[in-house]
């Protein structure tokens, strides 16, 4: 008698054995062919929530770090500023796409309007108000804000090549800020920025001001503010000091931003000379880098954490995928365990 015949005998006569073989491998082969299908959904939702939350990757300084050294009791120190040439080394990877970087500048106005949040009885505004505006500087054709959907353009242009390259003060402004003011695309614009000194009552006074006449070449509106806005969002006061910075947020080149820094710092550093004698005019530099696959970011950080100062980190958009991706990678760590 061959094998093939002897197996089928003994299926036959045995049948009580052979139901329960037959099925102990079907419930088996179902199981594990559940768990590898569990393990390849985990992995394709993880894979399309970190393209939904981008590849863009982000150089600031690690505030976690300085936060401990000074619980700790170290000696407070001075963060060492990030520098153009190290940006752009680090751009040269083959894992980025594109980058941008923005110089930031900060002015206290003396009188021109800007938005101020609305008092009411569910927002602190203590401490939030205050008449300024936030510089954001680009050293692209598009800042990133506009690429990402945070604000859309609704008049005029952004900026040229021609623009980046000169020391023209070109600016972007909100609606808000345009009409509190009355101004339209291709006005000339004075921003009156003031230095304040301390009393001895301990409020403060105007002592002085500068005048930055910048040309207002578009004028934008923010679409998340919007969003919320359209939806009856309630707001908190987190959250309206976020809209009312976003409001009064000036896209400019860097060259533009660092005009009127350089500008303020020497007008401040000669009306008050031992305030500013330790001081230095090193710029805020903060850069963004795309890169071509969500899947690079850890390389990339390996790769470029080690070129940066001290105290700084990188932070990709990616991250946030830990924050709200803990199911997912539980998920599938239960069905790897199945498998085996």
């Amino acid at each position: 008698m061959n094998y093939w015949n002897r197996a089928l005998c003994s299926v036959i006569r045995r049948r009580g054995k052979s139901i329960i073989l037959f099925a102990v491998i079907f419930i088996l082969g179902n199981v594990i062919a559940g768990a590898i299908a569990i393990q390849q959904s985990t992995d394709n939702v993880e894979k399309k929530i970190k393209n939904q939350l981008g590849a863009a990757v982000t150089a600031e300084m690690d505030m976690d770090k300085l936060m401990k050294a000074n619980e700790s009791g170290s000696e407070m120190k001075t963060p060492e500023p990030l520098k153009e040439e190290t940006i752009k080394k680090i751009g040269e990877s083959p894992y980025v796409k594109e980058y941008d970087y923005s110089i930031s500048g900060y002015l206290g106005l003396k009188s021109f309007k800007t938005y101020q949040m609305e008092k009411d009885s569910n927002t602190i505004v203590s401490g939030l108000s205050g008449n300024n505006l936030f510089l954001k500087g680009t050293n692209s054709n598009e800042p990133s804000d506009f690429k990402d959907k945070k604000v859309k353009l609704t008049e005029g242009r952004l900026f040229t090549k021609e623009d980046k390259a000169s020391d023209k003060l070109l600016a972007v402004i909100s609606k808000t800020v345009a009409d509190e003011n009355g101004i339209n695309v291709g006005d000339q614009v004075i921003w009156d920025s003031q230095y304040m000194k301390p009393k001895e009552d301990g409020s403060t006074e105007t002592y002085d001001s500068q005048k930055h006449s910048v040309e207002i070449i578009g004028i934008f509106e923010p679409l998340v503010a919007e969003k919320k806005k359209e939806d009856g969002e309630k707001s908190n006061p987190n959250q309206s000091f976020l809209d009312m910075e976003q409001f009064n947020t000036v896209y400019m080149t860097n060259n533009g931003v660092r005009e009127i820094n350089k500008a303020e710092f020497e007008r401040g550093k000669e009306l008050d000379p031992d305030a500013f004698k330790e001081a230095n005019d090193a710029e805020q530099i903060t850069p963004m880098y795309t890169l071509k696959s969500p899947e690079d970011v850890e390389a990339f950080k390996q790769e470029s954490e080690p070129l940066l100062p001290e105290d700084y980190k990188m932070n990709a958009s990616t991250d946030e995928f830990d924050k709200v991706g803990g199911s997912v990678k539980k998920m599938s760590q239960i069905s790897g365990y199945v498998v085996i």
